[in-house]
């Protein structure tokens, strides 16, 4: 990366940044719009992807247990 901090960020940093972002949540939104504007993939490689992430996040997550 070309813009890289000299020290990583503890994992609590990345965690609070995750949740509530520096800026603002539109920033992070357009930032975030303008990454899946540069992607290289085929249209219908990002909307593939796109329903792939949407059906597995409505998905149940079943735990299998042996009896």
């Amino acid at each position: 990366m070309l813009f890289q901090r000299r020290t990583p960020p503890h994992w609590l940093e990345q965690i609070r940044v995750a949740l509530w972002p520096r800026h603002s949540f539109a920033r992070s939104a357009k930032y975030f719009g303008k990454r899946v504007l540069r992607l290289t993939a085929s249209p219908h490689a990002v909307a593939l992807g796109f329903a792939a992430g949407t059906f597995a996040s409505f998905t149940p997550f079943v735990a299998y247990t042996s009896c």
